[in-house]
């Protein structure tokens, strides 16, 4: 009797790897150094790239930053306010800078005093900035109509201007100061304790105070204005949170000191929309000029924003007829018989993104005209097309991680600043790699089946990557981008709009555009058109 036949072997299984990817560390020759103004307990972990204060930590950190309604400036060891003027032509429109005020504490001569600034800390709207050769600390914080200084160690304070004092008055405390200044300026300062300047033609003097001081200006010296500033300024915010908790509804929270209201300054997108959900005051008469258009005063610590609902869909809008389905799958078949990754030639991020989502848009079109057949080779095109630039492998470029500032950079971006678009120096991101997405939040279509491929359904965001575990997922998340502006990178033409531009309703799909140009930043000075 022979003995009993063997199964044939079967194929060993695969198992997939739950690891955190991690990508090729980055070497880069172009990226300043974060450390030079951040505080060295905020190295550890992903800095922003794109942030309102971004000037603070760029080159000598000496440019200012549009803080509503102030431009901040800091420099040799003090920090300038500026209720700013703007100059406009049929081209564009910026706020000219001027030292209204400059504030500073001399301190000892030291190797600490060569650092204008660090920053200690930051969230969403607001930054905390610390002068080290003095004893002074600003809280930043967005929209306050505002300065507030913290002083320890009673700090001689000094406050001088680059125009004339025409006037200068106390009331009878010393906690509140009056300046006029000759450029029709009127600004009040305000102390948690008495406090005894001197003062000259363009400089003020104390010889010694701690607690808190506050500095604002006076909207055309209007009296009703001094009221109200009067009434709110012993309350001041230390920080403040944007958060996304609910569906279509933003949140801001500001972490508050003193006692009483917290008086904010909300712009006209604010103010419509603003829910009446929550406890706050409108002053509608109470109002700062903006290159944005008038502030306007909010009372309360907590804003709901609530936008319009707006549905963001996997499909197009208006859907497909059936009439046409026979000429889009037949157009479709013929474009992904041609995917092949062998001939793409171009390693640009961006240009090698697009070709790439133009695929994984054939993939879409293919579920909602019920034709699955194509999309096992569309994704078969996207992994080969995909994985070399994560590994290291793809030839000429590729992505890497930046641990100084905890992102994401280029290959050629990290020796080049106008490779990539400026993609190594953080510039533009998102038009490299694209948003994420989420749920599809419509109604079931008629005729709809469940995907023939995985989609990211309700996923929560990644806790902030490490330089040592940096998952794939968390992308989309995590990737800061410095302002468009730091580079001035050359228009190329991009791919030719595919022709599903035309075979779907006007509107469902992403248009294939050019990428545009970053515009020029003029330091120091929030840019607008007209």
């Amino acid at each position: 009797m022979s003995p009993p036949r063997l199964p044939p072997p079967t194929e060993p299984i695969q198992k997939r790897c739950n690891a955190p990817y991690l990508f090729p560390r980055a070497q880069s020759t172009v990226l300043p150094d974060p450390s030079a103004f951040f505080s060295p307990n905020l190295l550890s972990n992903p800095l922003p790239t794109n942030s309102f204060f971004q000037n603070f930590v760029l080159k000598n950190g000496d440019q200012p930053e549009y803080l509503h309604p102030y431009l901040v400036k800091s420099s040799s060891s003090s920090l300038s306010l500026c209720y700013p003027s703007r100059f406009s032509n049929s081209a564009f429109l910026y706020q000219i800078f001027n030292a209204d005020l400059t504030i500073s504490a001399p301190g000892e001569t030291s190797q600490a005093s060569q650092k204008s600034h660090v920053i200690s800390s930051f969230n969403d709207l607001s930054v905390t900035l610390d002068i080290p050769s003095s004893n002074l600390r600003f809280f930043l914080v967005r929209g306050s109509p505002f300065l507030t200084c913290s002083v320890s160690g009673n700090a001689a304070v000094s406050i001088s201007t680059i125009h004339a004092i025409l006037s200068f008055s106390s009331n009878s405390s010393n906690t509140k100061y009056t300046i006029k200044l000759n450029n029709n300026q009127t600004w009040l300062i305000y102390t948690s304790s008495p406090i005894n300047f001197s003062h000259s033609l363009s400089l003020l003097n104390c010889g010694g105070f701690s607690g808190i001081l506050r500095i604002a200006i006076l909207p055309e010296s209007n009296p009703e204005f001094e009221a109200t500033l009067d009434r709110f300024s012993s309350c001041y915010p230390v920080s403040g949170d944007a958060s996304f908790t609910k569906p279509f509804c933003l949140e801001y929270k500001w972490e508050k000191k003193g006692w009483g209201d917290l008086l904010l300054l909300a712009h006209p997108l604010h103010l419509k929309l603003l829910s009446g959900d929550v406890d706050v005051t409108v002053l509608e008469e109470f109002k700062y000029k903006s290159i944005d258009g008038d502030l306007v005063g909010v009372v309360g610590d907590s804003w709901t924003l609530k936008p319009d609902p707006v549905s963001v869909t996997w499909h197009s809008i208006k859907g497909v007829s059936e009439e046409s389905y026979g000429e889009i799958i037949s157009a479709l078949s013929r474009d992904v018989a041609a995917l092949d990754v062998a001939a793409i030639t171009t390693t640009s991020s961006y240009f090698y993104g697009k070709l790439i989502a133009r695929a994984a848009r054939l993939a879409l079109i293919a579920e909602e005209v019920c034709f699955p057949d194509v999309i096992p080779a569309i994704r078969k095109f996207l992994k080969e097309a995909t994985e070399p630039w994560l590994d290291g492998t793809f030839n000429g470029n590729g992505f890497l991680f930046d641990d100084k500032w905890g992102g994401i950079i280029t290959k050629q971006g990290a020796t080049d600043t106008g490779a990539d678009f400026g993609f190594g120096i953080y510039n533009d991101h998102h038009f490299h790699l694209g948003p994420s997405t989420d749920n599809d939040p419509s109604p079931p279509r008629r005729r709809w089946r469940p995907p023939p491929y995985p989609r990211c359904q309700g996923r929560e965001p990644p806790p902030p990557p490490s330089p040592t575990l940096m998952s794939t997922p968390s992308l989309p998340y995590m990737l800061p981008a410095f302002p468009a502006g730091q580079i001035q990178p050359p228009r190329n033409p991009g791919p030719t709009p595919s022709r599903y531009d035309e075979a779907l309703p006007r509107g469902s799909l992403p248009q294939a555009t050019d990428h545009p140009p970053a515009s020029p930043m003029i330091p120091g000075n929030d840019l607008r058109c007209p």
